[in-house]
């Protein structure tokens, strides 16, 4: 499954700041918690320095825990734009207009993927191998976290609370992975560009899945 993150912007930012040129207010960019909170700000503070130095104003970063939080600073206006995965585009998209202003590209690709993750040493091999075992999804509305895993067992029929012994949410996929290293989930659902950054940096609990 490929899917692509998305820069958007709403014009209920700037309604809410009616009367205040946004130099004084400064722009509020908002993220999805596709990872941790100290992991998002150490990757993403450099970004919004740029954005700032390319504005001539000052930027503020919001983080909220869940996609749905940051959809809501989105549509009340008390953030200008974000970048959120296109789960929670789609879903925002259905309650209020947001506009696609950017979509990144990274190693020459606008698109990612699900990986299912399982520790090296377990015995699953196949999907159909977690069956009636712990599993650890991301965020309600992450495509890679959530909605691919819930698509692949519509198509068996299936639902998450009756396939798997038990289920929950992360809401970061590092902690997702960090979930499987240490034994507190079978499997998972991850973001492929995360998965591998994690790889790369030589993350341990990524090595040991």
């Amino acid at each position: 499954m490929a899917v692509a993150l998305l820069l958007t912007a709403t014009s209920a930012g700037a309604a809410a700041g009616a009367g205040v040129s946004s130099a004084e207010r400064g722009l509020c960019f908002a993220i999805s918690a596709m990872v941790s909170p100290a992991r998002t700000f150490s990757d993403y503070a450099a970004f919004v320095r740029l954005l700032g130095r390319r504005l001539g104003q000052p930027v503020e970063l919001k983080q909220r825990k869940t996609y749905e939080q940051v959809n809501e600073l989105l549509r009340t206006g008390n953030a200008d734009c974000g970048l959120v995965c296109t789960g929670a585009f789609v879903h925002a998209d259905r309650h209020f207009k947001e506009t696609v202003v950017a979509v990144p590209v990274i190693h020459g690709e606008v698109t990612y993927h699900s990986y299912i993750i399982v520790r090296k040493e377990r015995p699953y091999r196949r999907f159909e191998d977690l069956r009636g075992k712990v599993f650890a999804f991301t965020d309600e509305l992450s495509n890679t976290g959530a909605l691919y895993p819930t698509y692949l067992l519509a198509k068996r029929g299936q639902v998450p609370d009756e396939y798997f012994s038990y289920t929950f949410f992360t809401h970061s996929h590092d902690k997702s992975v960090e979930a499987v290293a240490r034994g507190l989930a079978d499997g998972a659902a991850v973001d492929s560009l995360v998965y591998d950054a994690l790889v790369a940096s030589g993350d341990p609990n990524a090595l040991a899945t």
